[in-house]
């Protein structure tokens, strides 16, 4: 039966849809080999190779120890040099954060032996004042 547009109007036409005609998939098309693919060339991508140098000690504790107990004008600047060890290896810049880390680190214990140093005279400063206190002390109560 044929579709006529006097029959039902509301009607669709029926479906009479036919498969392609063509070749089939994955068959060999003339001028385009499947296999040996002699004029080809294969770019291989690897990814950059990123180094990544280990964190330098920041020496962030010695450098507070050194500021709290010891010269603090030392300890100070040795604080200020440990923090900018982790903000600079942070912004990829590795040869400076070493540099950083190394003055930190002498700068600290240059305050401590500072401080070493500055307790030992104080101490032998204050034993020979004391010494001479009781002698003169000593010396002046047997006029009473």
């Amino acid at each position: 039966m044929a579709y006529t547009s006097t029959d039902d109007k509301f009607s669709a036409p029926p479906y009479t849809a036919q498969p392609a005609v063509g070749p089939a998939p994955y068959t060999q098309q003339p001028g385009f080999p499947l296999s040996n693919f002699p004029n080809t060339t294969a770019v291989v991508m690897t990814p950059p190779t990123v180094v990544v140098e280990p964190r330098p000690t920041s020496w962030l504790v010695l450098s507070i120890f050194s500021c709290l107990f010891c010269i603090w004008p030392l300890g100070l600047v040795a604080i200020v040099f440990s923090v900018m060890v982790d903000s600079s290896y942070d912004s990829g810049d590795y040869e400076n954060a070493k540099r950083y880390s190394n003055i930190a680190k002498w700068l600290s214990i240059l305050s401590i032996i500072c401080g070493i140093i500055l307790i030992v005279i104080l101490v032998v400063y204050f034993v020979v004042v004391a010494t001479t206190v009781v002698s003169v002390a000593s010396s002046s109560s047997s006029y009473y």
